[in-house]
């Protein structure tokens, strides 16, 4: 009914679009984004301008 999906597990590489869109909805709720990335390796610098991307 449904044709497979593309991706079979989720070990592929992805794109920071989707964590810097959560991020600034986190920052406009007067959320601190940085703990938020803690143990991902990424930095806020590595997200500048990830929102719309």
């Amino acid at each position: 009914m449904f044709s497979p999906t593309v991706a079979h597990d989720w070990h592929f590489p992805r794109s920071t679009t989707g964590i810097g869109v959560l991020l600034a909805w986190a920052r406009a709720h007067g959320i601190d984004p940085a703990p938020l990335l803690v143990g991902t390796g990424l930095a806020p610098a590595d997200l500048e301008g990830a929102e719309g991307r």
